[in-house]
């Protein structure tokens, strides 16, 4: 688990340093490709050592902190953004992700690595395990959902509601508040009503998209809109962490 997440730091760090430095569209692609696949490796990997290093009476409360992380990151990481940004666009690379990353890989280094799993197999017979195909398709979709919403938000207050990039930071971080609400309130209820809630929690978020993208509306209106979905959109994401986390096979790739 330690060797895994800290790839994908390394990959956070060196996509941000390629990022930061690129001539072109091209190398910033690259830079981008980089960033990506970090994120994604240490996401996944953090949600997933949270069975590997906690006891199932603290999971739960484990698992709320660390799904709190992503929209802590954007509170604190995008209005800093928006102001650097309005520096210079370059700098937010070195100051926000990069710092941010070499941090984390500091204090990762300081844990000691953790036995391997008792169980290896190879990827077909993980997705042949009951229940994991439907739940990455799930995790797919809600990612897509999530990271697009995320990404174009921030072009739509800029090209078309014409605000500056510390503005737009601001409200970006602003609008990621909602999300320590929604982790908080719907972990009460997850044990109980979990099929219920995930149903209901993915209608709220698309009804929410497609209020967003169909009435304009000032800045102010869209951000309220767009919080919502982040609301919804925290509480599935709960959901479908616990159920990665708890339910699906202990076991390395061979």
């Amino acid at each position: 688990m330690r060797e895994l997440l800290a790839s994908g730091l390394v990959l956070l760090a060196a996509g941000s340093a390629v990022s930061a430095a690129a001539p072109d569209f091209t190398v910033m692609s690259a830079g981008q490709l980089l960033i990506g696949a970090g994120v994604g490796l240490s996401y996944s990997v953090a949600i997933a050592a949270v069975a590997e290093w906690t006891s199932p009476d603290e999971r739960s409360r484990v698992l709320a902190l660390v799904l709190l992380g992503p929209p802590a990151a954007w509170i604190v990481g995008m209005p800093l953004s928006g102001l650097v940004g309005d520096v210079s666009w370059r700098l937010v690379w070195v100051v926000v992700p990069l710092t941010s990353a070499v941090a984390a890989l500091v204090v990762l280094v300081q844990r000691h690595s953790t036995p391997p799993a008792a169980a290896r197999a190879d990827l077909l017979a993980v997705l042949r395990y009951p229940g994991v195909v439907r739940w990455s398709i799930g995790e797919l979709l809600a990612f897509s959902a999530w990271a697009g919403s995320l990404v174009f938000i921030g072009a739509l207050f800029i090209e078309s509601y014409g605000l500056s990039v510390a503005a737009t930071g601001l409200l970006l971080g602003a609008g990621a508040v909602v999300y320590v609400p929604g982790n908080l309130l719907f972990r009460r209820w997850i044990d109980e009503h979990d099929r219920v809630l995930l149903v209901g929690l993915a209608f709220g978020a698309a009804a929410t998209v497609v209020v967003l993208g169909a009435y304009r509306g000032r800045p102010r209106s869209v951000s309220l809109r767009t919080r919502c979905s982040r609301f919804w959109l925290e509480g599935g994401r709960w959901q479908e962490a616990r159920t990665g986390s708890t339910s699906l096979p202990s076991c390395v790739f061979a």
